[in-house]
């Protein structure tokens, strides 16, 4: 009878301890969710979320990310970054940039680095000179 007492009271204990866990984790989900909602509304333009009023850290589609941390119009096909705003700096993954276009990358290299050198290649492909 003793025993079944201690398990009564420890199922208490677990109880409140859930209660007080959930309790801090609703309130972290609410901060959460305001700091989201407070970063968004003081965006720049098109900015679907931004570090400070002045820096987007990604834009709301159809629009693309400047080096300046800003929003501009997506002129340029499969352009993931822009230098300015008719000016790609960085395409999408599998495509490579050559005179100011992105072009399909059909060597088996996802990622190449500023200077067009391959980085990740595909499953089953390697790199190598040239």
């Amino acid at each position: 009878m003793g025993r079944a007492r201690w398990l009564g009271v420890e199922g208490v204990i677990g109880f409140v301890y859930f209660i007080i866990y959930y309790y801090h984790m609703k309130t972290l989900l609410l901060l959460l969710v305001t700091t989201i909602l407070i970063n968004t509304k003081n965006c720049p333009p098109n900015c679907l979320f931004c570090s400070s009023p002045s820096s987007c850290q990604a834009c709301n589609p159809p629009f693309s990310l400047t080096l300046s941390l800003t929003c501009t119009t997506s002129s340029i096909s499969n352009c993931r970054i822009y230098s300015a705003p008719s000016q790609c700096s960085i395409c999408q993954p599998t495509f490579m940039l050559k005179n100011n276009q992105c072009l399909k990358d059909t060597s088996g290299c996802i990622i190449r680095d500023k200077d067009g050198r391959c980085v990740v290649c595909w499953f089953g492909t390697r790199l190598s000179n040239g």
